[in-house]
């Protein structure tokens, strides 16, 4: 593999941009269009042919980075030693967090949460305010799954069936509910059960389109639920990470998440299974 590799490295310094790419673990980077994808390779196309890469050598991969529409992928937060949108001009505030080690053990890579009340909070726009379908993706690493806890939040107050926001996805004993609010102010929920395992590294991502959520951990899809209602809730909220503003007791600590979050993003559409699963390789780095 370190032959093909080095090939690899010397290719992309004449190579164009295309809408997909891979991160080597020896820090090279590969850019064209994934083909196809198995438990053991990903096969991508460039100009220079198709090339077959171990997936143990691939560290994260991303579609639509920078794209052949980049409108699609709304921000994309690394928190590589830095606190900016990668794609776009989406601000977050910092209230606390502070960097981390990522999936890798590479230093100040990703943020940690220490539960008494540090979160992102992440400006909304009325693009995201009015979306109607949506994927969301992102590496999680919780010290705790004993206690219910927030990971995304677009959401301020909810009360008996109904809500103000747009979705929020909650986490406790291992599972994941995701909570979308349709356009009429309900609120529903999907659930996947036993999912995240305390101390170790996850890749999650969440989708909604024409009324079917699904839920994928490391990859696979451990969820997928269809809704009655295919337009959701139009808000103003901002997007908070790592908490959910609670109408009990301190409204950002109350439902604070001990833990690191890495690989942020937000799309405009509910991107496919091969497309998550090239984003999870991140967690799919054998020891």
């Amino acid at each position: 593999m370190s032959r093909i590799v080095t090939f690899f490295a010397a290719v992309l310094l004449v190579a164009p941009v295309y809408a997909d790419r891979l991160e080597l673990a020896n820090g090279d980077t590969i850019t064209g269009r994934i083909i196809s994808m198995s438990s053991d390779t990903i096969l991508i196309e460039t100009d220079y042919g198709t090339l077959e890469v171990s997936r143990a050598a691939v560290i994260s991969g991303a579609f639509g980075l920078p794209g052949d529409d980049p409108d699609d992928l709304l921000f994309y937060f690394s928190f590589n030693g830095v606190l900016a949108d990668s794609v776009g001009d989406y601000v977050a505030a910092n209230n606390g967090m502070r960097f981390a080690a990522d999936a890798t053990g590479l230093p100040q890579a990703a943020l940690r949460s220490d539960g008494t009340g540090t979160y992102l909070s992440i400006a909304s726009s009325s693009e995201i305010d009015a979306l109607n379908e949506f994927t969301i993706t992102f590496d999680i690493r919780l010290e705790d799954t004993g206690t219910t806890q927030y990971l995304i939040s677009k959401w301020t107050r909810a009360e008996s069936e109904t809500a103000d926001g747009k979705f929020t996805l909650q986490t406790a004993g291992g599972n994941l509910t995701l909570y979308l609010v349709a356009a009429d102010g309900s609120y529903h929920r999907a659930t996947a059960r036993s999912v995240l395992t305390e101390g170790e590294w996850h890749s999650v991502a969440l989708t909604f389109s024409r009324g079917r959520s699904l839920i994928y951990v490391d990859g696979a899809q451990v969820a997928s639920t269809r809704f009655s209602f295919a337009e959701l809730f139009t808000d103003t909220a901002p997007i908070l990470v790592m908490t959910a503003e609670s109408q009990t007791g301190d409204p950002y600590a109350y439902y604070n998440c001990v833990g690191s979050i890495d690989e942020l993003r937000l799309y405009s559409r509910a991107l496919s299974p091969d497309e998550i699963a090239a984003i999870s390789t991140v967690v799919l780095v054998e020891e």
